[in-house]
């Protein structure tokens, strides 16, 4: 793990080095491209370019975030993004994934990211929260207006 002293002097150059680095520590904690562009808040083939040579520098409003990275400061949470969950493996279900399992697991990994801002994890959870109410009334309000089996339908058809 770099010392903070290397953090205070990354001057932003991507040294052959550093993109070593860059890779294997992101191989390390087991996170993919994606997952670490959501932590540093850049595009994603932004990593790939600096871990391929493509790109000697990075921006001036990356720095410090790479800096963190590099000292460290985000193994924590990186690590718990692939961290095992409650939930059951789907990889071998015959059919794929279910997309309800999908769509949590696209929610945890969010909240995950959110570790280091609870206002925006907060923000999530109220925000779920007020779609899932709304979905649960317009199934009550849908269901006491018919005797039939609720149409799965319904909720695409009311949305247009």
């Amino acid at each position: 793990m770099a010392s903070k002293k290397k953090h205070t002097e990354f001057s932003g150059i991507i040294t052959p080095e550093l993109r070593t680095f860059l890779r294997q520590r992101r191989s390390q904690l087991g996170v993919t491209l994606q997952q670490l562009s959501s932590i540093l808040r850049v595009n994603w083939s932004t990593i790939r370019k600096w871990e391929d040579g493509q790109t000697h520098a990075c921006r001036q409003q990356h720095i410090y975030r790479l800096a963190r990275f590099i000292a460290g400061e985000y193994d924590e949470v990186l690590t718990r993004l692939n961290a095992p969950t409650d939930l059951p493996s789907w990889h071998q279900h015959p059919k794929g994934t279910p997309p309800m399992v999908q769509c949590i697991e696209r929610i945890s990994t969010i909240y995950k990211l959110c570790d280091h801002y609870p206002a925006t994890g907060k923000r999530l959870i109220e925000g779920i929260q007020e779609i899932l109410q709304e979905m649960a009334e317009r199934l009550i309000g849908y269901a006491a207006n018919n005797t039939s089996v609720i149409n799965p339908m319904f909720f695409q058809e009311n949305e247009q």
